[in-house]
């Protein structure tokens, strides 16, 4: 951490304006296996927009968590590979 800077502000959730409206997506944006979620991220404010950010960043780690359509190899020494 470099620094912390902390402010206070008039209202106790985040307000969606119309510039925070436009990076909104950029606000989403997972990080990596980071993702962001809260009423900061939602276009609604307070705890309905912190509980619908939970679930869909909840759907997006279930949807990258999905097996995929081949099972993974176990892994083999070269020399036992050939042998197949």
């Amino acid at each position: 951490m470099l620094g912390v800077h902390a402010q206070t502000w008039q209202h106790c959730f985040a307000l969606l304006s119309p510039e925070r409206a436009s990076v909104l997506p950029e606000l989403q944006r997972a990080v990596g296996w980071l993702h962001f979620a809260g009423d900061y991220t939602s276009e609604t404010a307070g705890t309905h927009g912190a509980y619908s950010e939970g679930e869909r960043v909840a759907a997006q780690i279930r949807a990258a968590m999905k097996p995929t359509s081949q099972p993974a190899q176990p892994w083999m020494p070269r020399d036992e590979l050939q042998q197949q």
